[in-house]
């Protein structure tokens, strides 16, 4: 359980008494974090873990979390690109409408 794992690693972290533990800490964290999709805040705890001790593992993590994040900020951009086109096509639908209905309103 994930959730469990992110709770574990912030009681470790507070817990931590040098930059080793800190950012063991910072990665378990960082990676539970991950795994439920939460790639800002991985990023955030991943960065840190290397800050306090770098390793290869963590940079990989960091590496494979910033790809999410990107691709999560894309794909939420494409997808309010997509909404704002269909905001566009029914405005043009109602404004069409109500030229219509004018016209037709003053043929009468």
């Amino acid at each position: 359980d994930y959730e469990t794992a992110l709770s574990a690693g912030k009681k470790a972290l507070e817990l931590a008494t040098n930059n080793k533990q800190h950012g063991a800490a910072c990665y378990n964290i960082g990676i539970a974090y991950f795994a439920l999709g939460k790639y800002n805040e991985a990023v955030k705890y991943l960065q840190s873990s290397i800050a306090f001790n770098k390793t290869k593992v963590a940079e990989l993590a960091l590496e494979e979390a910033q790809q999410k994040q990107a691709a999560n900020r894309n794909s939420k951009t494409k997808n309010c690109i997509a909404l704002c086109g269909m905001g566009c096509a029914v405005a043009g639908y109602l404004y069409a409408r109500k030229k219509y209905l004018r016209q037709k309103q003053n043929t009468r």
